[in-house]
């Protein structure tokens, strides 16, 4: 499950994910992104990604999970922030997405601006 909202007056694209993402949810999600996305100056917002619900995905989707992550750096938002994810298990495999790790700053749910 996933849910998307833009403040203009903020220039905050927020983005909450949790649960378990199945390929089908995966690929709603990346058509409704770009939509969201290409309505937007991205060079002039935060993206605020609050996966912190989100269960471990199967291996096979992380390729694709690594390719939408890129998608958010080449967007070139102002800034991008992810909440810590709670799951040891998806937090391993967020780990392991190099994109991720030199492109975002990663935030506790306490510092959600």
């Amino acid at each position: 499950m996933y849910s998307m909202k833009i403040d203009e007056k903020k220039k905050v694209f927020s983005i909450v994910v949790s649960g378990f993402i199945t390929e089908d949810e995966a690929a709603a999600y990346a058509t409704d992104y770009k939509k969201h996305a290409e309505s937007i100056h991205c060079p002039s917002y935060t993206l605020l990604l609050d996966g912190s619900g989100i269960k471990a995905s199967k291996q096979d989707m992380l390729d694709g999970l690594k390719a939408l992550i890129q998608s958010y750096v080449d967007d070139q938002y102002k800034e991008i922030l992810f909440v810590q994810v709670e799951s040891p298990t998806a937090r391993s495999q967020m780990r392991r997405i190099d994109v991720l790790m030199n492109n975002v700053r990663i935030i506790e749910p306490t510092e959600i601006p």
